[in-house]
C-alpha cells in the first residue's frame, strides 16, 4: 500500500498453500477528478436497470426503466444549441438496480499455517537514517514480524534516533479437515467481508446464495442485488 497510492485497502487470508488476497482500489469518484471546466459525458459504471435520473446539465439519453450496459453513455456532453453542438460538463444522479455476483471456493482439508507460541524480538538502532542492528542473527524461516518504533527523548527533548522493535512469531503447518457446516460457515464469513469492503457504496436489496459441493470441497456463489448510482463522468475527446 505504501508503494502502490492506488490501493485503498487490501486483506491477506492465508489458506493452505494458498494466499488470498483481497483488494480494495482508491477510486475517483463519480467525478472522476475532473474540472467543472471540462466537458463531459456520464457513461455507466455497472450494468443495469435505470430507477431514477437527476439530470443538472447534459442530454439524458435513457428513460426511466430502461436498461444500461457497462460503459454505455447515460448523459451525453454533446448538447445542441440551435444549428450548433456544443460539449458541456454534464452533471447527474443515475440510480440504478443491478447485480453482483461473487464466488467463493474452499477445500474440506487445507494446509494452514498457524502460531506455534515461540517468539523473539530483535532491536535496531535508528540515527539519521541510519540503521544499526542490537546484536541478533536469528533464523527468520516460517515467522511473521511485527515493528513497533519508540522515539528516544532527552529531558523531554525529542532526539534525532529512534528504536525499532521487530517482533518474530514463529508458524507451524498442520493439515486441517474441516466439516461441511464448517466450511460453509467460512464461505458464509468471506461473502459478508465481500458486501462490507465492496458494496458498501450501494444500497443491498437481496442476497441469494447457491453452494456446489464435491467430494473435496465447496463452492459458494451468491447474487447480490443492489440498488445506486452508477454514473461516472468520463471526458470528452475531439478527434
Amino acid at each position: 500500500m505504501l508503494s502502490y497510492k492506488d490501493i485503498n485497502w487490501i486483506n491477506v487470508e492465508i489458506n493452505g498453500s494458498r494466499a488470498d488476497v483481497y483488494m480494495h482500489e482508491l477510486k475517483a469518484g463519480k467525478d472522476n477528478g475532473l474540472e467543472p471546466t471540462v466537458p463531459c459525458n456520464i457513461v455507466a459504471s455497472r450494468t443495469g436497470v435505470i430507477t431514477q435520473t437527476d439530470v443538472q446539465s447534459g442530454k439524458l439519453l435513457y428513460k426511466q426503466g430502461s436498461g444500461v450496459s457497462e460503459g454505455s453513455v447515460i448523459v451525453s456532453g454533446a448538447v445542441s444549441s440551435g444549428d450548433t453542438v456544443i460539449y458541456v460538463h454534464s452533471d447527474a444522479e443515475i440510480i440504478a438496480e443491478f447485480y453482483d455476483e461473487p464466488e467463493f471456493s474452499m477445500e474440506f482439508t487445507t494446509v494452514e499455517r498457524v502460531p506455534t507460541g515461540e517468539s523473539f524480538a530483535e532491536k535496531q538502532l535508528m540515527v539519521l537514517g541510519m540503521v544499526f542492528p542490537l546484536g541478533g542473527d536469528s533464523d527468520h524461516t516460517d515467522t511473521v514480524c511485527t515493528e513497533q518504533t519508540e522515539q528516544c527523548s532527552l529531558w523531554g527533548l525529542e532526539l534525532p534516533v529512534r528504536i525499532k522493535t521487530e517482533t518474530y512469531t514463529k508458524y507451524k503447518e498442520i493439515t486441517v479437515t474441516r466439516k461441511l457446516d464448517d466450511v460453509i460457515k467460512l464461505l458464509e464469513q468471506q461473502l459478508e467481508l465481500y458486501k462490507f469492503n465492496f458494496l458498501k457504496e450501494y444500497e443491498i436489496l437481496d442476497t441469494q446464495t447457491e453452494l456446489e459441493t464435491t467430494e473435496t470441497g465447496v463452492t459458494l456463489r451468491a447474487s447480490v442485488k443492489l440498488r445506486g448510482d452508477i454514473g461516472v463522468k468520463q471526458p470528452i475527446y475531439e478527434h
